[in-house]
């Protein structure tokens, strides 16, 4: 559900009030973006063949009044040439306001908003931001949610805000709250804090709680702890815990809703997980990593291996992995290995990826899973890349199938007026 009126109108008001921002002058404008084309071709799931093409179009026209306004669109689009169908969607598009004095910041269109609990909301409305006295910044974001591949009834409205306070280089603490709602009602309603701390130069801690008011339930704990106590060692500590009623229950994409097949409302799931990275050399890096995976429903199951990776930079570079996974599940006992590398020979750069899936019982027809891929990269010129990928996959659900996927990818950048 694209909305197109409600991030339309923001657009059309905020390009009317460029001439009263203060600062405005004839200055350069500079026009930045990239353009990503794509060709695939596969089979679907009822073995009829698919060739669909996407676009991924990104632009940023900036300097528009004297450095403090810029204008940001991102959106893209899908035709299969076997099938016949489009479909297209406006990731986002605003009017964005800058002011460096008190890091000052105000978007007006259709809006990304990464703060706190709003970890991931698309808004056709308005979000804003600024410092205050003493390491206090507040943030805040209002209008119509975006929904993405699904059309829920009713009118929504959504609003939230983050208030956080920092000491720099030690901490950054904050609290944030936001709220929907749907023909009057309470659609949703939650609350988070998250956290980000430093205390010493090789510990640092990040995370999050979320909690959701209308359900009355926490919905989610995550949190990371990286320490580096040797020049060459770095641990990596995940410990997370997620209800899954509360966290996708208002959900607006598609691919999180519950239903038969899809994800169990009734479910909780509790991870914890430790990676330990060792840097052997400039070139080579060993990794061994361990997950415990809890499930209420599910079961258990845990996760544990071990990759090695060497890398020479601009695009030479090569690994080795082997994964085990025991569960309580049949479909999650297997062990995986992986093999792939990659190496540039001037403007040219070929890549393979070799993937192979041993499970321990025929649970699909078939004990056995695995891919090869060869990736190709032409660099004509240094703002356009010229590419071709090939696949083969071999599964009790896809047998034998070969996809390939052509690549077209521009950069480009314009700066206009100004005098020059």
């Amino acid at each position: 559900m694209t909305r197109l009126p409600a991030f339309l109108l923001c657009i059309s008001v905020s390009l009317l009030m460029l001439p009263f921002i203060p600062g405005s002058t004839a200055s350069a404008v500079t026009l930045d973006g990239s353009s990503r084309s794509y060709l695939q071709t596969r089979e679907s799931g009822g073995g009829s063949r698919l060739i669909p093409g996407y676009e991924y179009l990104d632009l940023s026209a900036g300097d528009l009044a004297g450095e403090a306004v810029s204008v940001h669109f991102g959106g893209w689009a899908r035709y299969d040439f076997e099938q016949e169908n489009a479909k297209s969607n406006i990731q986002y598009a605003f009017v964005s306001y800058r002011r460096k004095e008190d890091n000052t910041l105000v978007d007006l269109g259709r809006v990304l908003v990464f703060e706190g609990v709003a970890a991931a909301e698309r808004v056709d409305g308005a979000y804003a931001r600024t410092d205050l006295a003493r390491n206090f910044s507040l943030s805040a974001f209002g209008g119509v949610p975006a929904e993405t591949g699904i059309d829920l009834p009713g009118a929504s409205i959504i609003y939230g805000a983050r208030l956080s306070h920092q000491l720099p280089d030690l901490y950054r603490l904050g609290i944030s709250a936001l709220r929907e709602e749907k023909n009057d009602d309470d659609f949703r309603e939650e609350a988070g804090v998250d956290l980000w701390l430093r205390p010493l130069a090789a510990v640092e801690l990040t995370g999050r709680s979320n909690y959701d008011s209308v359900s009355r339930d926490w919905m989610e704990h995550s949190y990371y702890l990286s320490i580096a106590p040797l020049d060459k060692f770095r641990f990596n500590t995940e410990a997370a815990w997620y209800r899954y009623e509360s966290l996708f229950r208002t959900t607006t994409t598609a691919a999180l809703q519950f239903g038969p097949g899809l994800l169990d409302p009734n479910e909780t799931a509790t991870i914890l997980g430790e990676e330990v990275a060792y840097t052997a050399t400039d070139r080579v890096s060993v990794f061994a990593n361990v997950r415990l995976y809890s499930y209420e429903i599910a079961g258990n199951a845990t996760s544990f291996g071990g990759r090695i990776n060497y890398s020479q930079g601009r695009g030479n570079a090569a690994g080795l992995s082997i994964n085990r996974v025991d569960g309580d599940d049949a479909r999650l006992q297997y062990t995986q290995y992986r093999l792939y590398g990659s190496r540039r020979f001037g403007k040219i750069t070929l890549a393979a990826d070799l993937i192979d899936v041993e499970f321990d019982e025929n649970t699909a027809g078939d004990n056995n899973a695995y891919s090869a891929s060869l990736i190709t990269a032409y660099d004509l010129m240094e703002s356009l890349r010229l590419g071709a990928d090939v696949e083969y996959l071999n599964s009790a659900l896809l047998e034998d199938e070969v996809r390939a996927l052509l690549k077209i990818i521009y950069t480009f950048g314009f700066k206009f007026g100004g005098g020059a």
